[in-house]
């Protein structure tokens, strides 16, 4: 019974690791004073350029 379970979990845990998606991209911000943040910025699928878009 235990290796059943041991091998739904992990067959659960790889689906779930194969179904992210890199939707987000990779930014990097850098200050006057060369401090830098890494962020993900999300852009929509279908930008319209004249658009504005919420920014959280």
């Amino acid at each position: 019974m235990k290796q059943l379970l041991i091998i739904l979990v992990f067959t659960l845990v790889s689906f779930a690791a194969f179904a992210q998606q890199e939707e987000y991209q990779k930014k990097t911000y850098v200050s006057s004073e060369n401090d830098t943040l890494l962020y993900r910025e999300l852009v929509p699928e279908k930008l319209i350029l004249n658009q504005s878009y919420p920014l959280v």
